[in-house]
């Protein structure tokens, strides 16, 4: 039964996002940006050598491990939309007076964005040549974690935005989310200790150390990275789903 509810909620989600050009270009995002750096970056690279002995590739596994991190944030966004719209269009008092209860809606809600970016990920990371791993168990957890940030992001919408309009002004807010990851690469200062108070601080470094072997930030060791970022995406994530839990419904 549940799993028959599962599906539907799918088929939904793939109809409306069919039917809007926005999510269509955001869900391709992913794919724009690989293929930027794997045909855009090396051009880049030959025009600025000489200009400069700056080269982008200097920082390809930074620049990699943001766009794998930036996956789920937007499929996040996505389903968030998805979800404001349903409220708008009076879908969720439907579902009040149906087996389908609105926890178990809300969870299925989280579920689809979370299956979605992680084979995203796993994609677009295989797309970026990633073959030459020498083991893809710590890079396959490490994008299990990252993709929390998929139902992170939508609880986060749905609980702050009354309306769509709304939302678009909420997720323009992520963009400072996804900088203080980048302030232990480029700040060697205690003050960017700050940065680990959100999850995607932990989940990049995860990432990052995965693909190139060494670390950026304060924390040298993987399973730190792991347990930390585990702690802390859960916590966040908690926190919303009790806030949308009230508010939304």
């Amino acid at each position: 039964m549940r799993e028959k509810q599962f599906l539907k909620v799918m088929q939904w989600d793939a109809l409306s996002i069919w039917r809007d050009p926005f999510m269509i270009f955001v869900c391709l995002v992913p794919f724009i940006m690989v293929a930027i750096v794997k045909y855009a970056l090396p051009a880049a690279d030959d025009h600025l050598l000489t200009e400069s002995t700056f080269q982008l590739s200097d920082h390809y596994h930074l620049i990699m491990t943001v766009i794998i991190a930036m996956i789920p944030l937007m499929i996040g966004m996505v389903a968030g939309f998805l979800f404001i719209d349903e409220k708008d269009e009076g879908i969720l008092a439907y579902v009040a007076v149906t087996p389908f209860s609105k926890t178990g809606y809300l969870i299925n809600r989280m579920l689809f964005p979370t299956l979605s970016g992680f084979m995203i990920s796993l994609l677009c990371t295989w797309l970026l040549r990633m073959e030459q791993l020498s083991s893809w168990a710590p890079l396959v957890l490490s994008l299990l974690l990252s993709s929390l940030m998929s139902p992170l992001v939508m609880v986060y919408l749905v609980s702050f935005a009354k309306n769509k309009v709304e939302g678009m002004a909420y997720a323009k807010l992520l963009s400072i989310v996804m900088a203080l990851p980048i302030i232990p690469y480029a700040v060697g200062h205690k003050i960017a200790v700050l940065a680990y108070i959100v999850p995607l601080t932990w989940l990049m470094e995860m990432i990052y150390m995965t693909v190139s072997g060494t670390s950026f930030g304060f924390i040298s060791h993987w399973t730190v990275l792991c347990a930390g970022g585990a702690g802390v995406t859960f916590a966040w994530l908690y926190l919303l789903y009790v806030k949308a839990s009230k508010d939304v419904f």
